[in-house]
């Protein structure tokens, strides 16, 4: 281990177990690494959102760091507290003007979550308020926007479109049934339009005019 790197192993090590008092400390004998360059988060704030304490967040906060910047990977400080199910940490996170990066769908944690093994998680943005009517194109250019739900449906993960459908409808169950069968529908329609484009592509292939004989 480099010992430049020391320093940095104290602060996580602060952070782990919510030691304001000694992260302060170290901040002031090491000034130059309260911003490092090289750190899996991107900054400390991120690595607090996942690894420390709701009190460690204020503290990080207060002498500057932004809540809504970016790690190394676009993920922000809200997106991570909520995967890491840090729900005190969303709270502070929130109050403090924190808000969810769903500029595009590879951004943006509700879609990201979709499909994968943490319906806690799920939920957790949900309650921390992620915008759920935001569309996105995907695949063909002109294929129609989807939501969170259609995208769940597109997914194969009808439990998690469920689960969003119901609430958008505030509990209306016939209402999130609805929603499931339009994503149901909007999955179905750009599949068949992405499979009938790939079948065009590949007889366009093999129609195409061999070099070979043009000789």
């Amino acid at each position: 281990m480099a010992k430049s790197d020391k320093p940095n192993l104290r602060i996580m090590s602060a952070i782990n177990v919510g030691e304001v008092e000694s992260l302060k400390v170290l901040f002031e004998n090491f000034p130059d690494h309260l911003r490092p360059k090289r750190l899996k988060y991107g900054h400390w704030l991120n690595y607090a959102c996942a690894y420390g304490s709701a009190d460690i967040v204020r503290y990080l906060i207060s002498v500057g760091f932004d809540v809504n910047a970016k790690g190394r990977m676009g993920e922000n400080p809200l997106a991570i507290a909520c995967m890491r199910s840090q729900k005190e940490i969303v709270l502070v996170l929130k109050s403090e003007g924190a808000g969810f990066n769903t500029n595009r769908l590879i951004e943006n944690p509700l879609f990201l979550a979709i499909g994968g093994d943490s319906p806690d998680y799920v939920q957790t943005l949900l309650e921390a308020g992620i915008d759920t009517s935001t569309r996105y194109v995907v695949g063909l250019e002109d294929n129609p926007s989807v939501d969170a739900v259609a995208w769940a449906m597109m997914k194969g993960d009808r439990p998690t479109a469920f689960t969003i459908a119901l609430w958008n409808s505030n509990g209306d169950q016939a209402a999130a049934e609805a929603a499931i069968v339009e994503g149901q529908r909007l999955a179905q329609q750009i599949r068949g339009r992405e499979e009938a484009f790939a079948a065009a592509e590949r007889q366009a292939y093999l129609e195409r005019p061999d070099p070979l004989r043009l000789h």
